[in-house]
């Protein structure tokens, strides 16, 4: 297997391990569409996530300021990553912006 068959396995095995967006079959097609583009995000977000962790380990701030992404959204993608066992908590608590201590996450 070539490193490029290897890395597209890996992130397409990355990417069906994220938590589906939800919607009904009775909700209207615009939540469907909406479902649609909230998991474009989550492969993007993911995707984000583990090229700034390549930086080093940080905390959800940080990835933000990394990413320009908002800490929330990336928030959300963190514990999903962890469970993929893309990447890991440090056991570390560092400051966040508010000067709350926030965990640490790193590359496995």
């Amino acid at each position: 297997m070539h490193q490029n068959q290897a890395a597209q396995l890996s992130f397409d095995l990355l990417t069906a391990s994220l938590a589906p967006p939800k919607s009904r079959k009775s909700d209207p097609v615009t939540s469907f569409l909406a479902a649609k583009v909230a998991k474009r995000n989550q492969t993007a977000d993911a995707c984000l996530i583990l090229g700034a962790l390549r930086q080093g380990p940080a905390n959800v701030d940080k990835l933000a300021k990394i990413t320009g992404r908002p800490a929330h959204a990336l928030g959300k993608r963190l514990p999903e990553l962890n469970d993929a066992g893309a990447i890991r908590l440090t056991g570390k608590k560092i400051p966040g912006d508010s000067g709350t201590l926030q965990r640490e996450w790193a590359l496995k």
